[in-house]
């Protein structure tokens, strides 16, 4: 298994196998997993995979016995490896920090897949072709999706692999460009600064723009890593944004509020030629902002 569905199952609680030197990597790559893509188990081979499955199998059905092992390796019945986190929620990673955890970011993704904000296609995985089922055999292509502040691409690529056609930026992308992803760098130094999309090369239907708690702070080197919401609604944020869309694409936000008020985000949406679609304060201490607006 490649890094890429290791990650999709990561996001899904889904136990996963990596399989040394296999997947879809190019001949000769570094097919190491980035962070993000941490497999359950990894075998050397599938005869190794298929002597581990049926001693497992034996383990977690037989009441007897506590303990399995092929080639050295033991496995409590009842594992992750023997279960999957799917069957027994208390593996999953609960912090979104730690190797494996589903990407930050993945539930407001899901929000707006749910309600018809963005369109996916009708299957995923575009590292895959025609002949596997992949995008390019699709009925229903996806819509195309701009992940401003991409990070090391963990959301992105769950965007991705849900059938959208995304492409990241930040100010530095060498994870996200290891996992395969299609990204570049802001064009100037600031972040949504007047041309720093301009390496994007086109326009797209949507913007995705999330910030997880804790990288809006600014850090003892007054960098702040991540956006906050009342920086994406700056006249000249928003004049960029526009740029990448055409009429009627879509800025769907999820950031700390940073003062944010509906009144204030509707006459600077207006100002900058954007309709107000959704505004919803989020979180436990209500400081976080979802926001959906549309070019005019």
């Amino acid at each position: 298994m490649s890094a890429w569905p290791l990650q999709v199952g990561n996001a899904a609680g889904a136990a996963t196998c990596r399989i040394a030197g296999g997947g879809n990597e190019k001949p000769g790559a570094n097919v190491s997993p980035p962070p993000g893509a941490i497999p359950t188990f990894a075998v050397q081979s599938l005869h190794e995979l298929c002597e581990l499955l049926e001693q497992t199998a034996c383990s977690s059905s037989s009441s007897s016995s506590s303990s399995s092992s092929t080639q050295g390796r033991c496995i409590p019945a009842g594992s992750p490896l023997a279960l999957g986190w799917a069957a027994s929620s208390s593996h999953a990673p609960s912090d979104a920090t730690l190797p494996g955890a589903p990407a930050p970011g993945l539930d407001f993704l899901d929000h707006l897949l749910e309600g018809g904000v963005l369109q996916a296609a009708s299957c995923s995985f575009p590292v895959m072709g025609a002949a596997a089922g992949g995008l390019a055999a699709c009925d229903v292509g996806g819509e195309s999706l701009l992940h401003v502040g991409c990070g090391d691409g963990g959301l992105t690529k769950m965007a991705g692999s849900k059938g959208l056609a995304v492409m990241g930026v930040d100010s530095d992308v060498a994870v996200a460009l290891k996992r395969g992803l299609r990204c570049c760098t802001y064009a100037t130094g600031q972040p949504l600064g007047p041309g720093s999309l301009t390496g994007v090369g086109k326009q797209v239907d949507a913007v995705l723009v999330y910030t997880p708690a804790g990288l809006a702070a600014e850090r003892a080197d007054g960098i702040r890593p991540g956006l906050t919401a009342a920086q994406c609604l700056e006249g000249h944020a928003l004049a960029e944004l526009a740029t990448v869309l055409g009429k009627g694409g879509r800025v769907c936000l999820e950031a700390p509020g940073g003062g944010s008020s509906r009144g204030a985000a509707e006459q600077a949406l207006a100002a900058a030629g954007f309709e107000l679609r959704e505004w919803e304060l989020w979180g436990d201490d209500g400081e976080r902002v979802r926001m959906v607006a549309a070019k005019l």
